[in-house]
């Protein structure tokens, strides 16, 4: 190989380099610790739900007088417990857990609890 296709080369695989890794970094910067989350979402409140990684589902009501969000609660390694949450979205700055139900003698069911979140009306409630 000569002296001339070796730079030839050589800049070609700088030019890749630089193609693959300039969009992933400025992929990565848009998080950051002094500003997270999403330019177009907006933090109204938070409501602790328990241990990490105990939520597995939500669903929220899409009719707007019946703001609830319904909560799947599952069991990840020893720490939560298999159920369901509901959540008053009535005032979303204050949410407001109104039920809370998990299954009983949980030891006996087999799986992690609640993946998928489902809610019924039935005759119009």
């Amino acid at each position: 190989m000569t002296t001339y296709s070796k730079f030839v080369w050589s800049v070609t695989i700088a030019g890749t380099m630089l193609t693959v890794c300039l969009p992933a970094r400025d992929a990565a910067a848009q998080w950051t610790a002094e500003k997270p989350g999403s330019d177009n979402i907006t933090v109204l409140s938070h409501l602790p739900l328990g241990p990490r990684l105990s939520v597995s589902d939500i669903d929220i009501e899409q009719e707007v007088d019946r703001p609830y969000a319904y909560v799947g609660r599952m069991v990840y390694g020893l720490e939560g417990g298999k159920g369901i949450d509901i959540i008053d979205l009535h005032d979303p700055t204050k949410p407001e857990l109104v039920y809370s139900w998990r299954i009983e003698d949980q030891d006996l069911h087999l799986g992690t609890g609640g993946m998928d979140v489902n809610h019924f009306k039935w005759n119009d409630r």
